[in-house]
């Protein structure tokens, strides 16, 4: 669900009420204001005067107990280097916090809620952007939208603007009608699964190569064969495969696109080695006779 500024008289005024609260730093009755924030759609969206491709996007979050902080991790705004970027502030007497971010209206990405309970070091904040963070995140309780499965068994939150594309290839069943191969090569000096979804076209199509890093996340986790499927079903794009790189660990994670370089640059022959089939129908088969159209392209 993409989140749009109020258009209700009702919604307008609480939302105006709200924020201007907020950014005043004054007294509440924190019971009433969040029954009011409450009936509102959240993380409240608020339109920008003089910039329609702007949006101000406010994260509510109430604390059980005393915290050092609360840290908003949203993908590609705050989190690695831009930690500071999402603090949250108390509202003054109450176990309210608050952030409000300034952020495209296209805008679509993942986040958790991070507390941070008193006496936590300040190196253990620093890393809280990155993917070492002992503190685990959690989804957003306030947010309607489907969270996403990423890692183990967490949820994250997804915060779709208004303008952000549809994406409804991942909305829909986990089954995908390709073929799944994986092997193991040696990249950077360890050996690494790697996944290769070939999708089900004609093997005279040539196809896109698609590079994923954090294999073992777009695979299992994400289910981005069938999202493949639906995209070329749909004409959204051309016939692609996908070539997933698993990390080895969280600590191996930071090097994977170095990994991703070096197995692009070897794609001509690494492709026409054998990958051991984990379809449903799967006999043996190796990989060629297939025509790669153009370069490969890591993400």
């Amino acid at each position: 669900m993409r989140l749009s500024p109020p258009v209700a008289p009702v919604a307008i005024q609480t939302a105006t009420r709200l924020r201007r609260q907020l950014a005043a730093g004054s007294q509440v009755d924190a019971s009433h204001f969040w029954r009011e924030a409450n009936s509102l759609a959240l993380p409240l969206v608020t339109a920008i005067n003089g910039a329609d491709d702007e949006r101000e996007v406010t994260f509510l979050w109430r604390a059980a107990s005393p915290l050092r902080g609360v840290y908003v991790r949203l993908n590609r705004v705050t989190d690695k280097d831009n930690v500071a970027k999402g603090m949250m502030t108390q509202l003054p007497t109450t176990d309210i916090w608050h952030l409000t971010l300034r952020l495209p209206a296209s805008y679509c990405g993942s986040y958790t809620m991070v507390e941070i309970p008193p006496e936590t070091p300040d190196e253990t904040v620093l890393q809280l952007g990155s993917r070492f963070a002992s503190l685990v995140g959690k989804a957003d309780p306030l947010n309607s939208t489907p969270g996403i499965n990423v890692r183990g068994n967490a949820q994250e939150s997804v915060l779709a603007l208004d303008h952000a594309p549809a994406q409804e290839e991942w909305s829909g069943c986990r089954a995908y009608a390709g073929q799944l191969f994986t092997s193991e090569h040696r990249l950077a000096g360890q050996r690494r699964r790697v996944r290769l979804y070939l999708p089900d076209v004609p093997v005279v199509q040539p196809l896109g190569l698609l590079v994923l890093t954090d294999g073992e996340i777009w695979f299992d986790h994400l289910g981005v064969s069938a999202a493949i499927d639906a995209a070329i079903r749909s004409g959204r794009i051309a016939p692609v495969a996908v070539l997933g790189i698993d990390n080895i660990n969280a600590v191996n994670a930071s090097q994977s696109s170095a990994v991703a370089a070096s197995w692009c640059s070897t794609l001509p022959n690494a492709c026409c080695q054998p990958f051991a089939p984990t379809t449903r129908n799967g006999s043996g088969r190796t990989v060629h006779k297939r025509c790669w159209q153009g370069k490969a392209s890591a993400a």
